[in-house]
């Protein structure tokens, strides 16, 4: 069987050549780079310039309730609120609470110890930087555990301050209402009675903001660049004629724009008209569709950032596309003495 001859270095060097050229030749033909244009909801304005715009709030609170019926009884009661439902300012405020409550409501038998489930709606009437005061609506439903178990509610209504968002006193007139088994004192199902409570936000100082994904910045400009790279290695016998072409054009008396054209569409345009051989024409003709289209992508990117801002939102991505005829040059490989040739600006190449 006979042996197989090793290519030989030149061989080799010739296929790696090969491969390199066709590379940078299909250049010219990847696609054209899409900006994502969708618009999402920009950082919501908290109109505090300390304290950020919030998802939720979550607060840990102590109280202490009484009522009268026709004695008084005491009961105190911790709990923990979750405040799913805020406005940006953090004007109105929708919570449920969970709680407990040690002590004895409407009269001796009902507690010693409950359960505490509840509701809170809050309005702000007065906004500070770093306090205001609100009114506040509750209603909470009590189930008394070691004993009966009894039911009852607690419907309430006051006013609150909050200090650096992050602490709040409120003071409010409850009821005490007895569901099911009544009470056996004066009064057989109401107990009027007052309450106080003193919480703490744990999301303080900034736990809970929100917050939404930064704008992602993209720069399609070395699209352009990688095409006239591709010109270049693919053009290396019309090398002197595209070169001659791109140092007429560089002058801005034969460049010069016309209507609805950008100075880079101005130079791809005269660097086209100045070359004779068809197949290089074509590749710049294929240049010149590819800048047409890349710049109207850039004007309707910036249509839809403009739009996005008018409605309060912002664009998911910043897409830039700026070509400059210097560069142009160097990539086609028609740079001074001394740069190498069918590269890439410095930009391009990181």
């Amino acid at each position: 069987m006979p042996m197989m001859r090793r290519p030989s270095r030149a061989a080799l060097a010739f296929v790696i050549a090969a491969l390199f050229v066709a590379a940078r030749a299909g250049a010219a033909d990847a696609p054209l780079p899409v900006c994502d244009t969708h618009a999402e909801d920009a950082a919501p304005d908290s109109g505090n310039p300390v304290f950020p715009a919030r998802t939720h709030e979550v607060w840990l609170d102590v109280g202490y309730f009484g009522d009268w019926n026709p004695h008084h009884h005491p009961v105190f009661a911790p709990g923990l609120e979750l405040v799913p439902l805020v406005t940006a300012d953090q004007r109105w405020r929708l919570g449920m609470r969970l709680g407990g409550a040690l002590g004895s409501w409407g009269d001796d038998r009902h507690g010693w110890l409950s359960l505490d489930l509840g509701l809170r709606a809050r309005a702000s009437f007065v906004m500070e930087d770093f306090f205001d005061v609100y009114a506040v609506a509750k209603g909470d439903g009590l189930m008394t555990l070691p004993r009966g178990p009894y039911f009852g509610a607690r419907p309430g209504a006051g006013l609150g301050v909050r200090v650096a968002r992050a602490v709040e006193v409120e003071a409010t007139f409850d009821a005490a209402l007895a569901i099911g088994a009544t009470y056996t004192d004066s009064d057989p199902r109401f107990a009027p009675g007052f309450g106080v409570s003193v919480g703490f936000d744990m999301c303080f100082p900034d736990g809970c903001a929100r917050t939404v994904p930064p704008v992602v910045h993209k720069d399609f400009t070395c699209s352009i660049y990688e095409r006239a790279v591709a010109v270049c290695s693919a053009s290396a016998e019309e090398r002197a004629e595209l070169c001659d072409a791109v140092a007429t054009a560089m002058d801005g008396t034969v460049s010069t724009p016309r209507q609805r054209e950008d100075a880079t569409a101005a130079f791809l345009r005269a660097v086209a008209e100045g070359v004779r051989t068809p197949a290089l024409a074509a590749r710049l003709e294929a240049m010149r569709a590819a800048h047409r289209e890349m710049s109207r992508r850039r004007d309707a990117e910036d249509d839809a950032e403009r739009a996005a801002a008018r409605g309060g939102r912002t664009t998911v991505e910043h897409c830039a596309y700026a070509p400059y005829a210097a560069e142009l040059r160097d990539a086609f490989g028609c740079a001074p003495e001394g740069t190498p040739a069918c590269a890439l600006p410095a930009s391009c190449r990181r």
